[in-house]
């Protein structure tokens, strides 16, 4: 999960549950003005890409530092709050140098799931707002 940082240039990795997350989370930025997951953001458009490294758009920075090649990434905008406040996103990755097949990539029912997993986290964030300000935590 990467979130809009305060002066909303960049992306920050939040979350991670992938092998080098120690590596990524609160470590690395994405800025806005380039890569896959910040067009998901200022699109506002989910995105489904197979073959991400054959791709223009996308930002190779994180890959380097990471020591990886993203194979197919999955990015949906997440919105709770009321406002954008950044993107989930799923990767299918291998390592730089392999010589090995690629990942089978994603598919359009992996994004419409990933659309859903999206949503209802925002849901679930927006409720655990709601219950904060209402002082009903427990």
């Amino acid at each position: 999960m990467w979130l809009i940082d305060d002066a909303r240039e960049a992306l920050v990795p939040r979350f991670n549950s992938g092998p080098k997350a120690q590596d990524l989370v609160g470590v690395l930025r994405q800025p806005l003005d380039r890569g896959i997951i910040s067009l998901a953001f200022v699109s506002e458009q989910s995105i489904c890409e197979n073959d991400v490294y054959r791709n223009d758009r996308q930002d190779r920075t994180i890959d380097e530092k990471l020591d990886q090649l993203t194979c197919a990434m999955l990015a949906v905008p997440i919105v709770f709050g009321r406002e954008m406040r950044g993107v989930i996103s799923a990767v299918k990755l291998k390592a730089r140098e392999s010589d090995t097949a690629d990942p089978i990539g994603f598919s359009s029912e992996d994004l419409r799931f990933a659309e859903l997993v999206t949503s209802t986290v925002g849901c679930l964030l927006d409720a655990k707002l709601l219950e904060l300000c209402l002082g009903l935590e427990e």
